[in-house]
């Protein structure tokens, strides 16, 4: 199961997956939108990659 961890401070956000997310961490209040990558047929070039897009916002 994926780690989710802060951008900031690398506190354990959750574990899991997800489609989308938005998350404030408890501890430094950082607060980060993320989103799993759409699922396509794996192929041989795509099967070792980690694809996960992460946008951050500061406030």
């Amino acid at each position: 199961m994926p780690e989710i961890r802060c951008l900031k401070c690398n506190k354990l956000l959750f574990k899991g997956q997800f489609i989308e997310i938005e998350v404030k961490c408890p501890r430094c209040g950082h607060l980060s939108k993320m989103s799993a990558p759409e699922r396509q047929p794996k192929s041989k070039a795509h099967a070792k990659t980690n694809n996960r897009q992460c946008h951050t916002i500061l406030r």
